[in-house]
């Protein structure tokens, strides 16, 4: 990963203790030994179901679960492309859902005095490009690539 993929150090690393937390897992113990132990072949995929479960039971976070298993499968089209496995026990696995997030809002009473406290900026032009920012979101309800490519031209 660090030579071919030229991958930092940080996520080479993360990448070995997600492989080194699912060989635990399936029973070949820790360190190097678990390494050489380690047959690709062996590995089914309710093995991997199991292992995202038992994550899952730890109440990980969707997105933490997703990048373990992403070091997974990284491994396994490495073993497959190398031709070391005949068949990738990962492409029955799918990602895990990541739950929606609830947006958060502004109270009604807390919106009015931030409104009146971005109509007074004085001459300071930052300050009143801001301000119209945030006044075209709150007041419009445009999204932020909309607003980034709004023109002129394009207000009346």
């Amino acid at each position: 990963m660090r030579i071919e993929k030229k991958y930092s150090e940080l996520t080479v690393c993360s990448y070995k203790n997600d492989i080194s937390q699912f060989l635990l897992y399936i029973g070949l113990g820790e360190g190097d030994e678990a390494s050489e132990k380690f047959v690709p072949n062996d590995v089914t995929p309710n093995m991997i179901r199991g292992w995202v479960m038992s994550l899952s039971e730890q109440k990980l976070k969707s997105s933490t679960i997703n990048r373990r298993l992403s070091a997974i499968k990284s491994l396994y089209r490495f073993l497959f492309r190398k031709g070391h496995i005949s068949t990738n026990p990962m492409q029955l696995i799918s990602s895990v859902k990541k739950g929606k997030t609830v947006p958060t809002f502004i109270r009604e009473s807390q919106i009015g005095k931030y409104v009146l406290s971005l109509l007074d900026c004085g001459d300071d032009y930052k300050c009143e490009k801001e301000s119209l920012v945030l006044l075209i979101f709150y007041c419009s309800g445009i999204r932020l690539a909309e607003l980034v490519g709004l023109n002129v031209g394009d207000v009346s």
